[in-house]
């Protein structure tokens, strides 16, 4: 189906696979279904696109590329809104004077949750999930993808786990904890 073709692009996308006839081949079959595939689909193709432009910029004539604007709308109209844990590291690094734009989408459509414009700086609140079989905390394939593509465009992202940040009880200890993470990035705060 269109759903499992783009689901297939994207996870590979999301290993970072080097392989662009496979991506070719699976937008060749996916493109006759573009208007019926669902906002999720469509949203993953854009982030499939993105990665293939990037990974690829010549000698290959992407088939979603005509779609690009399209897929690019889909994806910015389905990010899910800022979470209260956004909210909280977002209130801290104001504390300290970190200048940011909350919830900022950059040119190419990417959504950053808390973005320094002067500097190209991202900090990214991750949510890892707990993996039962290892007993840690891995980040989403779609994060992933996501801040790769963040960095290829240029972007410096500081990760900030939930279950680091779930730690801190006090302000004083966010603050901190926030100034040791920029500062391994010489991050003027």
């Amino acid at each position: 189906t269109a759903q499992e073709l783009a689901n297939t692009a994207w996870a590979f996308a999301c290993v970072d696979w080097d392989e662009p006839q496979f991506f070719m081949a699976l937008a060749d079959a996916s493109v006759k279904s573009m208007n019926t595939m669902s906002d999720q689909g469509q949203s993953q193709w854009y982030l499939v696109t993105v990665h293939f432009r990037l990974k690829w910029p010549r000698g290959y004539r992407f088939p979603m590329s005509k779609y690009r604007d399209k897929l690019k709308s889909v994806y910015e109209r389905t990010q899910p809104g800022p979470t209260q844990l956004q909210r909280d590291v977002a209130s801290s690094l104001a504390g300290i004077g970190w200048p940011f734009a909350f919830k900022h989408v950059t040119r190419q459509g990417l959504s950053i949750d808390m973005a320094n414009l002067a500097n190209q700086r991202a900090v990214e609140v991750v949510v890892r999930n707990p993996n039962p079989l290892s007993k840690t905390y891995a980040e989403s394939g779609a994060g992933r993808l996501r801040n790769r593509l963040l960095e290829r465009f240029g972007w410096k992202v500081v990760y900030v786990p939930f279950v680091e940040w779930d730690r801190l009880k006090t302000p004083d200890e966010k603050a901190d904890y926030l100034r040791s993470k920029l500062a391994y990035y010489v991050f003027p705060y």
